[in-house]
């Protein structure tokens, strides 16, 4: 069995949220910078729900331009956001905040190479200077197996991407089977309950002590859907639960030109 460690802060999310809004990509004001996310969970664990909540609240703070990518063929969870869901790449510019679902259907390989077109063209077309805004994949392990071309164009975007005022955030069920960049490029972590000893000890890894993290995981409640979310540059670090319902909210009204991408 083992023994209790000293845990990180609990916080529920009620508390902890509205000031990570207003330190993401903000920790020096006077020069703003994108801060990339990496968000890994088994399914169930909450991770979709999380970024949703944090996006909802980006929107409400600053009015972010955000694109959410969804490749999965279903999955009621988004329509809880209330955001427009568009099936092109066009659409997108006429909402300041939406999910980009592509669906086809087409299935194995077919599949596969209907969405290796369409992310292509969102990750070339939008590659913009002075972008300003944030972009979610849902399984960036998906994304990334599309192609060679998509994956090198991922590795790209986890490395400049805050050179072009681009934020990034993707979520994982597992830590590995993706490129090294989107553990090394991003700033915040975020890590639910892992599944197994496996996981857990990459997690651990990614987190920076192996040692105690693989004993607070033990103690995290998966069923409350607890998480771990830390800063690597500053070492700040909790854990937290989201304890207020999703709810779909309006947007703050549209003073700034949207997409200017074409």
């Amino acid at each position: 069995m083992t023994m209790p460690v000293e845990s990180p802060p609990r916080v529920p999310w009620s508390q902890l949220g509205p000031e990570f809004a207003m330190i993401w990509g903000r920790a020096k004001p006077e020069n703003p910078q994108p801060e990339h996310m990496e968000v890994i969970g088994m399914n169930g664990s909450g991770k979709t729900y999380f970024i949703m909540k944090i996006l909802q609240e980006a929107m409400l703070v600053r009015n972010t331009r955000i694109v959410i990518v969804v490749t999965k063929q279903d999955d009621d969870v988004f329509a809880q956001l209330g955001w427009p869901i568009v099936r092109e790449f066009n659409q997108i510019r006429k909402h300041r905040q939406c999910i980009y679902w592509p669906l086809t259907t087409k299935l194995g390989d077919e599949r596969k190479a209907f969405h290796e077109v369409r992310l292509y063209e969102l990750l070339t077309r939008m590659w913009k200077k002075k972008a300003w805004f944030t972009i979610a994949f849902d399984e960036i392990a998906y994304v990334e197996s599309l192609s060679p071309r998509v994956k090198s164009l991922v590795a790209m975007w986890w490395r400049e991407a805050r050179s072009m005022k681009i934020t990034v955030i993707a979520m994982k069920q597992r830590p590995q089977g993706v490129q090294r960049d989107m553990h090394s490029e991003t700033w915040w972590t975020v890590a639910f309950k892992p599944k197994d000893e496996n996981d857990a000890e990459r997690f651990a890894e990614l987190l920076g002590n192996r040692k105690m993290w693989m004993a607070l995981f033990e103690q995290m409640d998966a069923d409350n859907h607890e998480f771990v979310i830390k800063h690597t540059r500053t070492g700040i670090v909790y854990i937290s639960w989201i304890d207020i319902p999703l709810e779909p909210i309006e947007p703050p009204s549209e003073k700034e030109k949207i997409f200017s991408f074409v």
